[in-house]
This record gives C-alpha cells, structure tokens and sequence, in this order.
C-alpha cells in the first residue's frame, strides 16, 4: 500500500510495500497496493522485513526501481520508504547520521559516536533505529534535549544504534530536485504567526503581515491593500554610492509592434458618492512611430472632466501638446475675465517677476525672439481659409481692475486686414486705440495703412516744450537763403513694394544734407523686408554701404516750401 504523511514537520514521504517472491533481487513498477514505484535518488528508506538496510545493501538511482544486493526470501516484505514534494513550511535537510554500539544495558547515548562525530539534534526532528528497527518516540526513547537519546529498555552489548537528525535549511539552497506543495495550505514566516503567504483562492497569492491582508498578486498583477497605514505606498531605495537610481521598467514585447502601441499605463482608481469605482486620471505611453532607426515616443496625461476622461497634455517627440479647449494656469488658481474675455492660458503673480512673460534669443545674427499671431477663417483645428478685409489678425488688449473686476479695457493695439488677400498678399494695417473717460472700452485713435500713411482720429500730435525744462533760449531766425536752397521733387520708387506706388513727392536726402543737416539723419537699410525670417528685402545692396540718406521733412513740407518759394520769387520781383 502506499500512504502519505508529515515527517517530523519536513517531507512527506510515500511508502511502497512489496511482497517479494524466492531470490528476488529488484522491485519496481506496482505494489501490492497497485501504486507504481517513484522516488528521488537519495531520499529514500528500504526495510527488509522491518529492519532497515544500508545504502550498501541496496541499489537506488533510476527513481523507478530498487535492486536488493542479496535476494530476498519468498514472502519477505519490502517496504520502500520515498520522500516526495514537500508539504510544509518547515523542511528537512539531508539527514545526519550517529552510529553508537552499545555496551551491556546501556540506555543513554550522547556525545562522540563511533565517528568522532558529536551528537546535535533539533527536538522531535530525528529518527532512532536499533539494530536496523525504527523506535517510536516516547514508547521506545526520550529525545529532547538535542544532545542526548534515552532508551526506555537498556540495550545488549554490540547492539548497533543510530540517531538520524533532520535540520532546517534554505528552500532554494536544499530543495533541487523537489517541488513545494503547500496545497492551499498557509505558509507562516515569522513567530506569531501573523506574517504569512497563503494560495488559498485558486490562482491567486495573498499576502498578510500583521495579521492583515496587504498584497494579492492575481492574473498578471500586484495589488496592494491598507486598511491602517495613511499612505500606502511602494518604496524603491538604492543605498548605493553611485550616480544609478532605482527605477521602474515598463516593457511592450510583442512580436508584432505597431505605430500608437500602449507601452505602459499608470491607472488612478476612486469611488465617486454614488458607491461607483472610476478613473480620474491616468499616465500613458505609446510608440506614435515605431520603424527602425527613426522611432518616435509619447507619453500623455488623461484626466476626467464632468465625466469624461481625455487626454489634457501630451508630450511627443519633440512636441508638447495642450489638448483644445483646456486651461493653463500659471500662478492663479482659476481663469480670470480679462479685458473682455476668459482665456485658456494665464499667468497671475503678486509681483512684476512672478506676473510676466520674458523671450530671449541667443543667436550670432540678427534674429529675436517674437511673438507671432494667426488668423484664419476655418472652423477646424490646422484650417488655412483666407481671412477677409477687416478681419483682425492680432490684438494687444490692456486692462485696469476698476474696483469690481479686470473686464474693462484702458486701451488696444490691433493688427488687422487692410485690402483683398489672396495666394501670398496679406496686407495689413496697425490701430491703437485708448479709452476715454468715463469709458470702459477702447476707441481707435490712430492708424498705419498697408501703404504707410498715418492717420489719426481728432487728435494733434505736439512735443513737450515747457520752458522749465530748457536753458540757453534765444529768439531763432532762419536763413532764407538757405530756405530758398530746398528743393522739392517728384519720383517713383524702383522698388515700390517697399516704400508706396506711384508718383510721390519729397525732397532728395543728399539735397536735404548738403542744405542743412538738421533736417538729415541715416539709416541701415535691412536685408530683410521685415522680421529676419521674412523675405529679403529688394533695396538691399543698390547701394553699396546700405546706409541711405533720410529726409526729415515730408511730403506736406514739400507742398509748403514749393508754395513759399513761389511767394518769395514774386515778393522779391515785386522788391526789384
């Protein structure tokens, strides 16, 4: 027959009991009982007729048989003792052996044994043979002091003796060959008995200390559980001296990867009021591009919003990218009104660092930071539709808290449409408009026009001219014959793009040099039309030092001294 039972706290161990026929030598396959004969090379026992035989007396290495060195007598029973998986947490290591030959009526043996070898033993974890017989504790001997065994009856001298000790090992160091079967059952680390590891539910590994479940670990995944600790947590901690860090891996090895695979997610889970389990927020990673050599990465932050979750923020690539329709906040805690409008971007400080906006451009050229404005008439995110004449293009709106709120405007600069725009013609104009008192709201008070003239709304334009502020006033009488040497013109521009079409009117800069330099100054002709990654600019280079030669007067003043040139000529024909 074959049973199955715990031994001395370690091994179970399967028994296989053989009738044997005259001679036999080997016994394998089944037993009287029907159970086919396996075991582990080295964790078996073999009784002949209840007497245990030596490891020379019998051949054990294949796990499937046991080859008697002498045969055995018709009817002898042969009982095979084989230590199989292991069933609890307490497991025995390869057994000691102490041999003693015993004197005349001797009952106690300790100490040296017929190898020099001390007694040692853990109580209850031995097996005691005499003369090959297994005794029963307690009926046959006494052993609970780990260095002595007592026997109930005294022995004859020349009896053979033998102590067999089992010690606790290390699973992995000592278990090669067997398996841990806790078959459900609890498995207890530390004296109390309250910090445990137990399979109990199928497919499924629990984790307990204090007597609390605080980790399973199901189907792929970890969980963690508190009932007590404030901040549950996960503690990754390098005590090492170098520049390395603890870190956490998330890996996609798939065989087949693809363009937007999801490398790994960082799931947030809570219970809204009405006893619902939700996600209001979650980290993803994914491949936007995965081809060889020119892979691309993106990792995005979903958040719930009135329900919903979405992705607010992304990073890809080289892009950071704010979902349309949210709000960033700098400094504030909610979007305020300003000048008119809530905006999806705001920077709200106490001080003049801590409220502003800074660029800087570290360049060897010409190039500055900007800002730039877009405008198109499309109602789609990326559309392109051509605006139309009148359409504001950028606007600068500065506003005043009044008491109540920051909504009212104290003044606005706006670029907006000036003509039709089609393929590369975009022409522009520039207002700025300021708030009268008594007003919440700017009024256009001057104007730039797509071909440079200014304009300006029932207003004056005057220069601060307080005798207060200047010295060395004298009265000024100026040379007329020296006035009498300005000569205005007519002309074109060879490059009228730059300047305005048709024929103008003015002075010529060097005429207005030579005259009388106060009315001159110069200027650096730029090579670009405009910003320093606009078109280049078309009067660049027709002179040969770009530094043209500027009139103060414009053309109104050539209009005023044409007239009163003519009126001097007839004064002074009139004189003569």
């Amino acid at each position: 027959m074959t049973r199955s039972r715990e031994v001395s706290k370690g091994a179970t161990r399967n028994e296989f009991i053989y009738t044997a026929t005259a001679t036999q030598t080997t016994f394998s396959g089944n037993d009287d009982s029907s159970n086919s004969l396996s075991y582990t090379a080295g964790q078996i026992d073999v009784f002949l007729n209840g007497s245990r035989l030596a490891p020379a007396d019998f051949t054990a290495t294949n796990g499937t048989s046991v080859v008697l060195g002498s045969g055995a007598v018709a009817n002898d029973i042969v009982q095979i003792n084989a230590f199989g998986t292991f069933s609890v947490a307490d497991v025995i290591v390869d057994r000691l052996e102490f041999d003693y030959t015993a004197t005349a009526g001797q009952t106690t043996f300790t100490g040296s044994d017929n190898d020099s070898q001390t007694m040692a033993y853990t109580a209850g974890r031995i097996d005691v043979y005499l003369n090959g017989s297994r005794l029963n504790v307690t009926d046959d001997y006494v052993a609970t002091n780990g260095t002595s065994v007592v026997l109930e009856a005294g022995a004859q001298a020349g009896d053979s003796l033998v102590v067999v000790s089992h010690g606790t090992v290390n699973l992995a160091a000592n278990i090669v060959a067997g398996d841990l079967d806790l078959n459900g059952n609890e498995l207890i680390l530390d004296v109390d008995g309250d910090t445990s590891i137990t399979a109990d539910t199928d497919d499924q590994i629990d984790f307990r200390l204090g007597g609390a479940d605080v980790a399973k670990l199901a189907d792929s995944q970890l969980t963690l559980t508190s009932a007590s600790a404030s901040r549950p947590g996960i503690l990754l901690e390098s005590t090492n001296a170098d520049a390395n860090p603890s870190f956490i891996r998330f890996q996609k090895n798939g065989a087949s990867p693809a363009d937007n695979d999801e490398v790994g997610i960082i799931q947030f889970y809570a219970d809204d009021d009405g006893g619902n389990v939700f996600i209001p927020a979650d980290i993803v990673t994914t491949t936007p591009d995965v081809s060889d050599s020119s892979e691309d990465g993106k990792i995005a932050f979903r958040v719930s919003s009135a329900g919903t979750k979405a992705e607010r923020l992304a990073v890809e690539s080289n892009q950071v990218k704010v979902a349309d329709g949210s709000v960033v906040l700098i400094g504030g805690q909610a979007s305020d009104n300003i000048g008119g409008a809530t905006c999806t971007t705001q920077i709200e400080g106490t001080a003049v660092g801590d409220s502003s906006l800074s660029l800087k451009c570290n360049a060897n050229g010409t190039t500055a930071p900007t800002i730039r404005f877009g405008k198109s008439r499309g109602t789609s995110l990326g559309s392109d539709t051509v605006v139309q004449d009148g359409d504001e293009l950028g606007v600068l709106v500065f506003s005043a808290a009044d008491g109540t709120d920051t909504q009212s405007q104290a003044g606005v600069l706006l670029y907006g449409v000036a003509g039709s725009p089609g393929a590369n013609d975009t022409p522009g104009k520039i207002r700025i408009g300021v708030t009268a008192d008594g007003s919440n709201s700017a009024t256009i008070r001057f104007q730039i026009d797509q071909n440079g003239d200014i304009t300006a709304t029932d207003t004056s334009i005057g220069s601060i001219s307080d005798s207060r502020l200047k010295e060395n006033i004298s009265d000024y009488t100026y040379p007329i014959d020296t006035f009498k040497q300005f000569a205005p013109k007519t002309f074109t521009w060879k490059n009228p793009e730059m300047h305005k079409s048709g024929t103008q009117r003015g002075f010529l800069g060097q005429d207005i040099a030579s005259t009388d330099s106060y009315w001159a100054k110069e200027e650096a002709i730029t090579p670009k039309k405009g910003t320093a990654d606009s078109e280049d600019n078309p009067d660049y280079d027709i002179i040969s030092d770009n530094i043209a030669k500027i009139s103060k007067l414009t053309e109104k003043d050539a209009m005023y001294i044409s007239v009163i040139k003519q009126l001097i000529a007839r004064i002074e024909a009139l004189e003569s």
